[in-house]
C-alpha cells in the first residue's frame, strides 16, 4: 500500500471490496482473540530488531499471556472513546479524560478514499472450550501504548510512518504485519486501513492481499489445524465478491434510507457477520446450488414435498391444530397448485401418508445419504417433487419466506453457516413448541406487560422423521409465525443488515437513515443519532432486560435474529425470532414449572444463573447493542451513546425485578465482559450447536466499555 492519493481513490472492484471486507473481519477477530500485538502512534520509531519492538510468541494462544505491568494488547488498557467528525458537544469530555487526564482520542482519517470499517481489540488468548481469558491491560492510571491515548490524526497509514498502526509480530518469519488505524471506536470495532503491510526484518513494508494475510495469521496458531479455516476464509470472500457483482445494480437501494420490506432486507446482507472470519462460507453448496439457495443472490425456489409413512413421522404443536394439518394447508391454500394433479399423485403412493415440506438441497442429500437412502429405496419416503409458489431464503439461509404464506419454514440444512452445521436437534424442536406453549399461558401475558414494544415470534409446530426412536434430523422442519405477510409492517430490518458496512466505503443503512431524518427534521445528525439510539434502547434493550428480570426468560438476541420495525426511520418495535436461543434462568424455574410442568427438563432450556448472565452480556450487549453503537459512530460520539446505555442499565437496576439483577451488576461493575471468539471457535473446528452448552464455543473477555463513561 502506498497510502491515499490527494484525489479520491477509484472505486474498488467487487473482488477488491470483498477481500477488504473479509480482511477487516479476520483482523477484527484476531485483535480481539490472539495476544501479542502492539500499537504504534503516528510517526512512531520503526527502527531496531523486532525482538526489541514486540514480545515474541513462545506458546500457543491457549497459554500465552502478557507479563504483569506490560501493555501487550494495549488497545484496551483504558475505557475507550471516540470523537466523530460530526462534533457532539456532549462528547468533548471523554472517559479517558476522567481516567488519565489524557486528551480526546480519535484517529479519524479523511474520507478521501475507500476504507471499510472494522477492527477490534482485546487479545486475550484462550483455550478451547468455554474459557475466559483475562488479557493484558495497561497499569492503572497509565495509557501506555494504548490506541486511546493518542491525539487525533487525519493522516493515512503508509509505509513511511504517517499514521497510527497496529503491529502484529510474525517471529517465525522475523517479520511483522502493520495495520493502519483510521478511526478508533469505543465498541472495539475500529476502522482500519487496508491492505495491511508486511515488513520482513528491516525491509520496506509491502502490501499483502487477503490470501497471504490469512496464511500469515494462521501460521501463528501452530497448535491448530488451520487448513479448513483458510479454505473457508477464501471461500467466503469469493462468495461475497459474487454477491456484490450480481447485485451491483441494487447496492444504492439496499443501503439507502428508503423503507425496505421484509423480503428485501432479508436478502440484503451481502457482507455478513462483521466480526467473523468466514461469514459467507458455505463449502457444502456447489456453484449452482449457491445461486439458487442463497438469500444474497435473490434466490427463490419451490419446496419439495415428501410423502412419508405415518408411522415414521414425529411431530409436535403448541396449537390446537396438529403440525401435519398445518403443513398440508400450505399446499391446500396455494392458488398456484394444481390440486387435482396433487390428489392423483398422493393417491398413487398412498393417500394416508403425511406430507412434509423439504428444502430442495436437503431432499437431494437425504435421498443420497446412506443413512436415509433406504427409506426412499423402499418407498417409506416418496419424493413428490416441487409443488407450490416459490419461497425465498432469509438471512439464516435455512429459513424460507413467502409473503402470502401463514408460516415461514425453518429447515435442518446440512450446510455450515458461520460456526455451525445448521441442523436442528430433537431437543430444539421440542424447545420451540415448549416456548410457544409457554407463550399461550399466563406467562405470555406477563411478557407482553413487561415488554409491550417487543414481539417474540414463535415456532409453534414441527415435523420430522424418526426410526427406531432416533430422529433423522435432515427431515426436520419448524413452522414459524409469519409476522411480515401482506398485512404486516412494511419497513423492517434485522440489525445486522441495518448496521452492515457499505461495501464501497459509503454509509451503512442506519447512518443513511440518520442522515435522512436529519434532513427531513432539520436537526443535526448527532442529535438524531442520540435519539434513535435512545428509542432503540427503549424497544429492544429495556424489553429484553425486563423479560429477564421480571419473567425470567433469556433470549440469545444477536444482530441476525433481532429485528426492528421502523416508522419514518425510527425504531418503534423490537422483534426476536429464534426459538433455538430461548432459555429460562434457574432463578425462575420454580415459578415457570408450575405453569408448564416439566418445563426445560427434556429441552435443556434451564440455564444456571452465571451462564444466563454471561450469554446475555455477549449476545445482547457485545454483539447487538455495541454493533448499533458502532454503526452510529460516524454520526455521533460513541461515548455519548455508551453513557446513555449506562443510564438505562442503572435505571433498570434501581427498578429491580422479581429475580436477581446480577446481569446488570456484571454489565455496570465488572471490569471485563465475556465475548465469543469466532476465529478460535472456527480454528478449533467447533460446532457451537453441538455438545454441552457451556463448551460449545471459545470465549475471551473484553474490557467493560461502560466503565468511565459517566452518567
Amino acid at each position: 500500500m502506498t497510502g491515499l492519493l490527494e484525489t479520491a481513490a477509484p472505486t474498488p472492484t467487487p473482488t477488491q471490496a470483498a477481500d477488504d471486507a473479509t480482511a477487516h473481519a479476520l483482523l477484527a477477530c484476531w485483535l480481539r482473540e490472539v495476544p501479542g500485538w502492539t500499537f504504534e502512534p503516528a510517526g512512531g520509531d520503526l527502527g531496531g530488531p523486532i525482538s526489541e519492538r514486540t514480545s515474541e510468541r513462545t506458546s500457543s494462544p491457549s497459554s500465552e499471556r502478557t507479563p504483569p505491568g506490560r501493555v501487550g494488547h494495549s488497545l484496551y488498557g483504558q475505557p475507550p472513546t471516540n470523537s466523530p467528525t460530526t462534533g457532539d458537544p456532549a462528547g468533548t469530555s471523554t472517559a479517558l479524560d476522567h481516567a488519565t487526564g489524557a486528551g480526546p482520542r480519535d484517529a479519524t482519517g479523511a474520507s478521501t478514499g475507500y476504507a471499510a470499517g472494522v477492527g477490534t481489540g482485546n487479545a486475550a488468548g484462550s483455550a478451547t472450550g468455554h474459557t475466559h481469558a483475562a488479557g493484558a491491560q495497561a497499569p492503572p492510571g497509565r495509557v501506555g501504548h494504548s490506541l486511546y491515548g493518542q491525539p487525533p490524526t487525519n493522516s493515512p497509514t503508509t509505509g513511511d510512518n504517517a499514521g497510527p498502526r497496529i503491529v502484529i509480530p510474525l517471529p517465525r518469519w522475523n517479520a511483522r504485519l502493520l495495520v493502519g488505524v483510521r478511526r478508533v471506536s469505543a465498541t472495539y470495532r475500529h476502522q482500519l486501513e487496508l491492505p495491511a503491510l508486511l515488513q520482513l526484518a528491516d525491509a520496506e513494508p509491502r502490501p499483502v492481499g487477503l490470501a497471504q494475510l490469512a496464511v500469515l495469521l494462521a501460521d501463528t496458531l501452530p497448535a491448530l489445524r488451520t487448513e479448513p479455516l483458510l479454505t473457508r476464509v477464501l471461500d467466503s470472500a469469493a462468495a461475497v465478491a459474487g454477491y456484490l457483482d450480481g447485485r451491483a445494480d441494487e447496492i444504492d437501494q439496499l443501503w439507502s434510507a428508503e423503507p425496505l420490506p421484509f423480503a428485501a432486507t432479508e436478502q440484503a446482507l451481502l457482507l455478513g457477520h462483521l466480526v467473523h472470519p468466514t461469514p459467507k462460507s458455505r463449502g457444502e453448496l456447489g456453484a449452482v446450488e449457491r445461486l439458487r439457495f442463497s438469500p444474497e443472490t435473490g434466490g427463490r425456489f419451490a419446496l419439495r414435498w415428501l410423502a412419508v409413512d405415518r408411522d415414521l413421522v414425529r411431530h409436535g404443536s403448541a396449537l390446537d391444530t396438529p403440525a401435519p394439518e398445518l403443513a398440508e394447508a400450505l399446499l391446500r391454500d396455494d392458488p398456484t397448485v394444481d390440486h387435482a394433479a396433487l390428489r392423483a399423485t398422493r393417491d398413487a403412493v398412498g393417500g394416508d401418508r403425511v406430507l412434509i415440506p423439504a428444502h430442495p438441497y436437503e431432499a437431494d442429500r437425504l435421498a443420497a445419504d446412506p443413512v436415509t437412502a433406504d427409506l426412499f429405496d423402499t418407498g417409506a419416503v416418496v419424493d413428490l417433487g416441487a409443488w407450490g409458489a416459490p419461497f425465498l431464503p432469509t438471512t439464516s439461509v435455512r429459513t424460507v419466506y413467502r409473503a402470502d404464506a401463514p408460516w415461514q419454514l425453518k429447515f435442518s440444512l446440512h450446510v455450515r453457516v458461520t460456526n455451525s452445521m445448521r441442523v436442528m436437534l430433537p431437543k430444539e424442536l421440542d424447545r420451540a413448541v415448549e416456548s410457544a406453549a409457554l407463550a399461550r399461558t399466563v406467562i405470555g401475558e406477563h411478557t407482553r406487560q413487561a415488554a409491550p414494544h417487543f414481539v417474540l415470534v414463535q415456532d409453534p409446530a414441527y415435523l420430522t422423521v424418526a426410526r427406531d426412536g432416533a430422529t433423522l434430523d435432515g427431515f426436520s422442519v419448524l413452522l414459524r409465525e409469519n409476522r411480515w405477510n401482506h398485512h404486516g409492517p412494511s419497513d423492517v430490518s434485522a440489525l445486522t443488515t441495518l448496521c452492515q458496512d457499505h461495501p464501497y466505503g459509503g454509509s451503512s443503512r442506519l447512518a443513511a437513515i440518520i442522515a435522512a431524518i436529519s434532513g427531513r427534521e432539520h436537526r443535526a445528525e448527532h442529535v438524531v443519532a442520540r435519539e434513535w439510539f435512545g428509542r432503540f434502547c427503549d424497544v429492544v434493550v429495556r424489553s429484553l432486560v425486563r423479560l429477564y428480570l421480571d419473567v425470567g426468560l433469556c433470549f440469545e438476541a444477536h444482530q441476525q435474529n433481532t429485528l426492528v420495525e421502523l416508522t419514518d426511520g425510527w425504531p418503534v418495535r423490537g422483534v426476536y425470532r429464534d426459538s433455538q436461543g430461548y432459555f429460562h434462568r434457574a432463578a425462575a424455574h420454580d415459578d415457570l414449572v408450575t405453569v408448564v410442568p416439566g418445563l426445560g427438563e427434556v429441552t435443556e432450556s434451564i440455564f444456571p444463573e452465571d451462564l444466563a448472565d454471561e450469554r446475555l452480556v455477549y449476545y445482547l450487549f457485545v454483539n447487538l447493542t455495541l454493533g448499533v453503537v458502532n454503526a452510529l459512530g460516524p454520526c455521533v460520539d460513541e461515548t455519548v451513546l455508551l453513557r446513555h446505555l449506562r443510564r438505562v442499565l442503572t435505571e433498570e437496576r434501581s427498578r429491580g425485578g422479581r429475580y436477581p439483577a446480577t446481569l446488570l451488576d456484571r454489565l455496570l461493575d465488572d471490569e471485563r465482559w465475556p465475548c465469543k471468539a469466532n476465529l478460535l471457535t472456527r480454528a478449533h473446528d467447533m460446532d457451537e450447536l453441538v455438545g454441552d452448552i457451556s463448551t460449545q464455543s471459545v470465549y475471551v473477555t473484553l474490557p467493560n466499555p461502560l466503565l468511565g463513561v459517566g452518567l
